[in-house]
């Protein structure tokens, strides 16, 4: 707990002051210094009630993948080409099955149902990554902006090409 004592006490005795320094839903830092209080332990009190009030302001718990997507994409619209959004499109029709789940629900059995979705497509695994490197930039995004879970990520693993690469050989 930050709570400081000031050097300089107020008419009435107050001293003690506590400072939060946190980030909006927009990703931008704030800095909060409180009114003085007169005892310490009324400092600790308030500073428990700020935070838990800033967690409620700033995490969006129900936040859809498909709304995070859309909120990637308009940002991604001022910096890329229009080809690129619209591959990111073509990436994200894969992402159907599980559109509508917010993304603090997102769990291993949800992630691994739709990994056999993907698989039971016919696609290369290559295309298959590039899924996934969509599907890891909306969760990390959602994380930066909405604070929400990124846990998911770290059991995404990429696809492995099984063919054996036949070998070329010339003759002369």
């Amino acid at each position: 707990m930050a709570v400081y004592e000031s050097k300089n006490p107020t008419k009435d005795g107050r001293k003690y002051f506590f400072r939060i320094i946190y980030k909006d839903i927009f990703g931008e830092k704030h800095d909060y210094t409180s009114p003085k209080f007169k005892k310490r332990s009324e400092a600790i009190e308030e500073e428990a009630i700020y935070r838990t009030q800033l967690c409620n302001k700033t995490s969006n718990s129900s936040i859809t993948i498909e709304q995070a997507f859309y909120e990637l994409i308009n940002n991604k619209k001022k910096k890329y080409k229009p080809q690129s959004i619209k591959r990111n499109f073509d990436f994200y029709r894969h992402l159907d099955p599980i559109k509508n789940v917010k993304i603090n629900d997102l769990n291993l059995t949800i992630y691994k149902k739709w990994g056999s979705f993907l698989e039971s497509e016919n696609i290369k695994n290559s295309y298959r990554n590039k899924i996934l490197c969509l599907f890891m930039q909306i969760i990390t995004y959602s994380n930066k902006v909405y604070n929400t879970d990124n846990k998911i990520i770290n059991f995404v693993e990429k696809y492995r090409e099984n063919d054996i690469k036949e070998e070329m050989v010339f003759l002369h």
